[in-house]
């Protein structure tokens, strides 16, 4: 199962031992992004065109929705709280030391209680974030997110 996208609010931190670095160089631009981020953006966007007639009067409605992702220098520039509050999904992606300690939660089902996993192995592409999750029970389940 992947999960993909955090909306940026704030939230509480939550706490981990594991951490990384990465740094992407200067030169990354728009047009280097990998073709999984292409993907993601593109499930984002959306055309919509409207047209309604009645007693003689159209009117027309055009919508144009795109999607773009945020390329960084470095991990750490993303550092901050991330949350989809109607979904219940939190990541948060804190500075220590050279690198970031990547944590986060998760709703369990149906039920009203989170799951907590820190990111194992995370690695940066571009503005692509993927690694493994580890919950707290040893579980571990690939991740991906577009920032």
């Amino acid at each position: 199962m992947r999960i993909s996208f955090f909306v940026l609010l704030v939230i509480s931190s939550l706490s981990a031992q594991h951490s990384f670095t990465q740094s992407v160089p200067a030169s990354v631009s728009a047009q280097q992004e990998n073709e999984r981020s292409r993907e993601i953006l593109a499930s984002f966007n959306k055309t919509k065109h409207e047209v309604r007639e009645k007693f003689g009067v159209r009117k027309e409605k055009y919508k144009d929705i795109h999607s773009e992702s945020v390329i960084r220098l470095a991990i750490q520039d993303y550092a901050g709280s991330y949350r989809v509050p109607d979904l219940g999904y939190t990541i948060d992606i804190a500075r220590s030391g050279a690198g970031v300690t990547i944590t986060g939660s998760e709703p369990q089902g149906d039920s009203p209680s989170v799951r907590h996993f820190h990111l194992e192995a995370a690695s940066l592409d571009g503005s692509l974030l993927a690694g493994t999750k580890v919950y707290e029970d040893g579980e571990r389940t690939q991740f991906e997110g577009l920032l």
